[in-house]
């Protein structure tokens, strides 16, 4: 079930907590979620941020999603 979540969310970010919540069949979540960077199947953006990248490589991931969740946006 963990994998098809996970193929939901191709092309996205997901927080630390979401993952963990998808992975809690797992003995250790956070265990599979480092072998999972380790694969190349998610990408580490900062501390407790990932990417699921499509693993196509045909759609890339926007660099505007990505910088709204690393910097989030602008209130000034």
């Amino acid at each position: 079930m963990s994998i098809e979540l996970l193929q939901r969310l191709k092309n996205s970010v997901v927080n630390h907590a979401t993952l963990t919540s998808i992975l809690s069949h797992y003995r250790a979540p956070n265990a599979k979620i480092h072998r999972m960077v380790q694969e190349g199947t998610l990408i580490p953006l900062k501390k407790g941020l990932y990417a699921v990248p499509d693993g196509r490589h045909a759609r890339p991931l926007s660099l505007s999603l990505l910088a709204n969740h690393l910097w989030g946006p602008r209130l000034t």
